[in-house]
Protein backbone atom coordinates (compact mmCIF):
# COMPACT_ATOMS: atom_id res chain seq x y z
CA UNK A 1 0.00 0.00 0.00
CA UNK A 2 1.52 3.06 -1.08
CA UNK A 3 1.71 5.86 2.21
CA UNK A 4 -0.95 8.02 1.03
CA UNK A 5 -3.00 5.09 1.38
CA UNK A 6 -1.85 4.25 4.70
CA UNK A 7 -2.32 7.90 5.99
CA UNK A 8 -6.00 7.99 4.65
CA UNK A 9 -6.69 4.71 6.69
CA UNK A 10 -5.80 5.97 9.50
CA UNK A 11 -8.06 9.35 9.15
CA UNK A 12 -10.63 8.41 11.75
CA UNK A 13 -8.49 7.10 14.59
CA UNK A 14 -6.08 10.92 14.26
CA UNK A 15 -9.54 12.93 14.25
CA UNK A 16 -10.69 11.07 17.49
CA UNK A 17 -7.12 11.13 18.76
CA UNK A 18 -7.09 14.65 18.04
CA UNK A 19 -10.06 16.13 19.32
CA UNK A 20 -9.53 14.14 22.53
CA UNK A 21 -5.97 16.08 22.77
CA UNK A 22 -7.40 19.52 22.35
CA UNK A 23 -10.49 18.55 24.62
CA UNK A 24 -7.41 18.14 27.39
CA UNK A 25 -5.76 21.29 26.22
CA UNK A 26 -8.83 23.36 27.35
CA UNK A 27 -8.72 26.08 24.46
CA UNK A 28 -11.00 28.40 25.16
CA UNK A 29 -12.78 28.19 21.99
CA UNK A 30 -12.85 25.13 21.21
CA UNK A 31 -14.42 24.17 24.46
CA UNK A 32 -17.05 26.43 23.37
CA UNK A 33 -17.77 25.22 20.34
CA UNK A 34 -17.94 21.51 21.55
CA UNK A 35 -16.49 17.85 20.05
CA UNK A 36 -18.68 17.67 17.14
CA UNK A 37 -18.19 21.42 15.73
CA UNK A 38 -13.64 20.13 16.81
CA UNK A 39 -14.38 16.89 15.14
CA UNK A 40 -15.70 18.19 11.55
CA UNK A 41 -12.97 21.28 11.47
CA UNK A 42 -10.27 18.54 12.51
CA UNK A 43 -11.81 16.13 9.90
CA UNK A 44 -11.54 18.59 7.14
CA UNK A 45 -7.98 19.35 8.26
CA UNK A 46 -6.54 15.95 7.89
CA UNK A 47 -8.44 15.50 4.46
CA UNK A 48 -6.82 18.76 3.38
CA UNK A 49 -3.29 17.80 4.43
CA UNK A 50 -3.94 14.05 3.10
CA UNK A 51 -5.20 15.78 -0.08
CA UNK A 52 -1.52 17.52 -0.62
CA UNK A 53 0.32 14.29 0.08
CA UNK A 54 -1.44 12.72 -2.84
CA UNK A 55 -1.24 15.16 -4.88
CA UNK A 56 2.01 16.31 -4.18
CA UNK A 57 1.42 20.13 -4.06
CA UNK A 58 0.39 22.46 -1.29
CA UNK A 59 -2.41 24.14 -2.94
CA UNK A 60 -5.06 22.62 -0.66
CA UNK A 61 -3.83 23.27 2.27
CA UNK A 62 -2.41 26.89 1.81
CA UNK A 63 -6.13 27.65 0.63
CA UNK A 64 -7.87 26.07 4.36
CA UNK A 65 -5.17 27.47 6.14
CA UNK A 66 -5.71 31.19 4.98
CA UNK A 67 -9.51 30.22 4.96
CA UNK A 68 -9.09 29.06 8.87
CA UNK A 69 -7.50 32.31 10.06
CA UNK A 70 -9.99 34.48 8.59
CA UNK A 71 -12.89 32.55 9.83
CA UNK A 72 -11.01 32.07 13.77
CA UNK A 73 -10.09 35.58 13.55
CA UNK A 74 -13.51 37.21 13.09
CA UNK A 75 -14.44 34.61 15.44
CA UNK A 76 -12.19 36.16 18.22
CA UNK A 77 -9.75 33.26 18.05
CA UNK A 78 -6.41 33.41 19.54
CA UNK A 79 -3.48 32.25 16.60
CA UNK A 80 -2.60 30.61 19.89
CA UNK A 81 -5.37 28.23 19.86
CA UNK A 82 -5.24 27.84 16.08
CA UNK A 83 -2.09 26.84 15.89
CA UNK A 84 -2.09 24.95 18.83
CA UNK A 85 -4.81 22.81 17.06
CA UNK A 86 -2.21 22.49 14.38
CA UNK A 87 -0.12 21.12 16.08
CA UNK A 88 -2.27 18.49 18.06
CA UNK A 89 -3.00 17.10 14.54
CA UNK A 90 0.58 17.06 13.61
CA UNK A 91 1.67 15.20 16.68
CA UNK A 92 -0.94 12.62 16.73
CA UNK A 93 0.21 12.38 12.98
CA UNK A 94 3.78 11.85 13.69
CA UNK A 95 3.02 9.16 16.89
CA UNK A 96 1.28 6.63 14.56
CA UNK A 97 4.04 7.21 12.03
CA UNK A 98 6.86 6.26 14.01
CA UNK A 99 4.45 3.28 15.18
CA UNK A 100 3.79 2.28 11.87
CA UNK A 101 6.08 3.37 8.66
CA UNK A 102 8.44 1.09 8.12
CA UNK A 103 11.94 2.58 8.84
CA UNK A 104 13.30 3.11 4.92
CA UNK A 105 9.85 5.13 4.31
CA UNK A 106 10.55 7.01 7.64
CA UNK A 107 12.17 9.82 6.95
CA UNK A 108 9.74 10.40 3.35
CA UNK A 109 6.77 10.16 5.59
CA UNK A 110 8.19 12.77 8.20
CA UNK A 111 9.30 14.85 5.84
CA UNK A 112 6.11 15.08 3.85
CA UNK A 113 4.30 15.87 7.16
CA UNK A 114 6.79 18.71 8.05
CA UNK A 115 6.66 20.26 4.67
CA UNK A 116 2.97 20.80 5.15
CA UNK A 117 1.59 21.01 8.07
CA UNK A 118 4.78 23.77 8.55
CA UNK A 119 3.35 25.51 5.07
CA UNK A 120 -0.14 25.28 7.12
CA UNK A 121 1.11 27.18 10.31
CA UNK A 122 3.50 29.63 8.39
CA UNK A 123 0.16 30.69 5.94
CA UNK A 124 -2.23 30.22 9.26
CA UNK A 125 0.28 33.20 11.26
CA UNK A 126 0.90 35.43 8.38
CA UNK A 127 -2.84 35.96 7.36
CA UNK A 128 -3.19 36.61 11.17
CA UNK A 129 -0.53 38.86 11.28
CA UNK A 130 -2.18 40.47 7.95
CA UNK A 131 -5.83 40.82 9.66
CA UNK A 132 -4.18 42.13 12.95
CA UNK A 133 -2.58 44.79 10.52
CA UNK A 134 -5.59 45.48 8.77
CA UNK A 135 -7.87 45.64 11.55
CA UNK A 136 -5.26 47.84 13.78
CA UNK A 137 -5.02 50.73 10.92
CA UNK A 138 -8.53 52.07 11.50
CA UNK A 139 -7.83 52.32 15.12
CA UNK A 140 -5.16 54.20 15.34
CA UNK A 141 -6.44 57.21 12.53
CA UNK A 142 -9.48 57.04 15.40
CA UNK A 143 -7.22 57.60 17.81
CA UNK A 144 -5.26 60.60 16.25
CA UNK A 145 -8.66 61.74 15.63
CA UNK A 146 -9.98 62.09 19.18
CA UNK A 147 -6.80 62.90 20.30
CA UNK A 148 -6.18 65.78 17.59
Amino acid sequence: MELTEVFQSWEEDLVDEAVTELRHARLQHYIADGDSVTRLRVGTFISRAFECFAIRRADPIIEHAEQIARERFAAGYDLFEVQTAINVIEEALWKRILSSVEPDELAHALGMVNAIFGMSKDVLARTYVSLTTNLETPRKELDEILDG
